[in-house]
């Protein structure tokens, strides 16, 4: 239950979100299936076969409704009732729908918020840990794809969405520097990934904003991510910027960069480099019994696959793969494009 004012509030504005999307959702449906249920009773009452009824009562929805008052009957009115019910409730809730994001969006950007560029593969961790957590920042999901299968379910839970170009000026036009907290940036390309970033900073710079603010960005390719954190280190004030993160993990402690007195930190990660770094810390190269470790012994692995995270894979594997006596290690990689 809420503890103070402010948890009321939230309790109460969560709740409407998911009965208001609840509504969009099902109350035209229902009100359908009862014109076709009233409907088709309606007109077996006047002697009309099942077939016919059935498609008598669908046709109501084309607003084709029985006029002669000697076929009305209470049934047939209901259904009428219903049908018009179902066409007024799609307009007006697929409209107030629309208000309603717009109206979520600005509350939200208003507030202490965190956002979310991309909904992609990189950040379903991140948005598990946030809804679990049940954190205090609002959230904010921008968004290119509108047919995004999971943005239904972040709507759902009362976030702001945006749905456009994030590099465009018009989305930019949106953003409060000053209660943004958190900018996690993935993409699905690490070169948009480092072009958003930079457009951040240079607007923030513009702006002459003094708030501090957090950049998380998803950069897969190694020299990408070195080239990146070349760019922002400042040698003259003896600025040092952790490149490399051990785990996505939210909590982690950002090292800073300071840009002409303004505070922006810096985060980079990578998710496929992160789950293998997190695969070789839970099982050793050479198995559990350290025999190659402790002989000249070749040994073979098998991966099964391709794409990015064997990539990954492989890289750590090269870099755990150098043993006091040089053993050979034969790596085969199985997929039809190996």
């Amino acid at each position: 239950m809420p503890k103070n004012y402010r948890d009321f509030a939230e309790f109460i504005y969560k709740n409407f979100v998911s009965f208001l999307y609840f509504l969009i959702k099902y109350l035209p449906a229902i009100f359908g299936i009862l014109t076709i249920g009233f409907g088709t009773a309606g007109f077996l009452i006047n002697g009309e076969s099942v077939s016919v009824s059935i498609l008598n009562a669908i046709m109501m929805f084309g607003l084709e409704y029985p006029t002669d008052p000697n076929v009305l009957n209470w049934a047939l009115y209901l259904s009428v009732a219903f049908a018009i019910l179902t066409l007024f409730s799609a307009v007006v809730l697929i409209f107030l729908k629309k208000r309603v994001e717009w109206y979520l969006l600005q509350i939200s950007l208003k507030r202490e918020h965190i956002v979310v560029f991309g909904l992609g593969e990189a950040v379903t961790s991140f948005l598990d840990s946030y809804i679990n957590d049940n954190r205090k920042e609002h959230l904010v999901i921008i968004e290119s794809d509108p047919n995004n299968q999971k943005l239904e379910e972040y709507r759902k839970r009362g976030f702001g969405i945006f749905i456009g170009d994030s590099l465009s000026d018009k989305t930019f036009e949106l953003f409060n520097l000053r209660t943004m907290k958190y900018a996690i940036i993935a993409m699905g390309s690490d070169k948009m990934n480092i072009e958003l970033a930079k457009k951040i900073i240079n607007t923030y710079k513009a702006k002459k904003e003094s708030t501090q603010i957090s950049l998380i960005i998803h950069i897969q390719n190694r020299d990408l991510d070195v080239l990146f954190h070349q760019d922002f280190i400042l040698p003259n004030q003896g600025v040092k910027l952790k490149v490399k993160i051990k785990t996505f993990d939210f909590n982690t402690t950002f090292s800073q960069e300071t840009i002409n007195k303004q505070k922006i930190e810096i985060k980079t990660f990578s998710f496929f480099n992160e789950a293998a770094e997190e695969l070789f810390e839970n099982h050793f190269i050479d198995g559990d019994s350290g025999k190659y470790i402790k002989s000249n012994k070749g040994f073979h692995t098998i991966l099964i696959g391709n794409g990015e995270l064997m990539k990954s894979v492989i890289y750590q594997m090269a870099l755990l793969s150098h043993l006091p006596n040089e053993n050979v290690h034969t790596v085969y990689i199985v997929d039809k494009h190996a």
